[in-house]
């Protein structure tokens, strides 16, 4: 028997096309969950492709051309293994390990510079 034209007519009020109930009938309420007042999310960010930069011994004025080693936050089981983790020439803590006043250039200037030698004339 094929159904009456009236009986799907009232189907079709019921059951919206996507098998979802219509508004006529309760919809459940979604849970609440409100944080309290003094709650503060932080968002750490992530510090494993910082730029190098030029750092300087306090210990022996060793000019450094890298990254000290820092734990990321959202990292922590990363390791750079290029980071610094004290100075390479008298491995003095990187506490020991300032920032730089001169740039990598101008330290590459020091570094790759010619020095007098014995016989050089400067009168």
């Amino acid at each position: 028997m094929a159904p009456s034209k009236s009986f799907c007519a009232e189907s079709k009020k019921d059951v919206d096309p996507n098998n979802n109930e219509n508004d006529s009938l309760k919809k459940t309420s979604k849970l609440k969950f409100e944080l309290p007042a003094n709650y503060k999310y932080e968002v750490q960010e992530c510090i494993c492709f910082r730029p190098k930069a030029a750092f300087e011994c306090r210990r022996c004025n060793h000019y450094i051309c890298g990254r000290i080693c820092e734990v990321c936050q959202q990292h922590p089981m990363v390791t750079f293994l290029m980071d610094f983790h004290c100075c390479p020439c008298c491995s003095a803590p990187t506490t020991d390990i300032k920032l730089s006043q001169l740039s990598l250039e101008e330290i590459h200037k020091i570094e790759d510079g010619i020095l007098p030698g014995d016989n050089d004339d400067f009168n």
